[in-house]
């Protein structure tokens, strides 16, 4: 099932995130298929510079709640998400839900700049130090200090990891200690270089952990 939904969209804690929330929970029906895997397209306002600046995952909070107060539907269900950001003259969301994660994968357009596997204690804040630290020895490379268009992807081993909780979840607590390799600083990471982020879990066959790859997008 696919709902486009007109307007503006908006990020978590901000002052039109209620009214965005409620635009799409109107434009959702009670019936719709509560599958395991979402796909959300956000077209942004070319006209709109801050929203250039405005970080991915926090277009995604406002939508998660919105489904599920919706329906029956529950974050917790989630094991693959993807969203993208993109910019035009007739900006809203186009939603696709899906029963499981597609089975292939939209190409990487670009390099890969970054992948490996962390296997200690995933972040619980943006201000954790021991991913950045692992990223650090692992990278090796000055962060990414002109403006990209990135992709990255999140695959957790463990399937009790709720993937659908991002405004206080693991999710952003770990998109915001990648700044070693995407720029910026603890605390204050350069995550609004992410253009596509993937996220995934119950990944068996990575033992434990999750697996970060980010790359370039063209």
């Amino acid at each position: 099932m696919r709902v486009w939904i007109p307007g503006v969209p908006a990020t978590f804690a901000t002052r039109g995130e209620k009214p965005w929330r409620t635009t799409i929970q109107a434009h959702l029906r009670s019936s719709f298929p509560a599958g395991t895997a979402l796909y959300m397209q956000f077209v942004l306002p070319e006209a709109d510079p801050w929203k250039r600046v405005a970080d991915l995952d926090n277009f995604c909070e406002p939508v998660f709640y919105a489904i599920g107060k919706a329906s029956a539907w529950r974050r917790p269900m989630l094991r693959w998400w993807q969203a993208e950001k993109c910019f035009g003259a007739v900006p809203g969301l186009q939603i696709t839900f899906l029963d499981a994660a597609p089975d292939s994968q939209p190409t990487r357009s670009g390099p890969i700049l970054f992948e490996g596997r962390y296997a200690g204690q995933l972040p619980a804040s943006a201000l954790d130090a021991e991913v950045p630290a692992w990223l650090g020895e692992t990278w090796k490379r000055p962060a990414l200090s002109s403006r990209e268009r990135l992709g990255v992807e999140l695959c957790f081993a463990d399937s009790r990891v709720n993937i659908g909780d991002v405004s206080t979840g693991r999710v952003k607590s770990l998109v915001d200690c990648l700044f070693p390799v995407v720029g910026g600083s603890a605390g204050a990471p350069h995550d609004w270089k992410i253009d596509r982020l993937t996220v995934s879990k119950a990944a068996m066959s990575i033992g434990a952990g999750v697996e970060i790859s980010i790359f370039r997008l063209c």
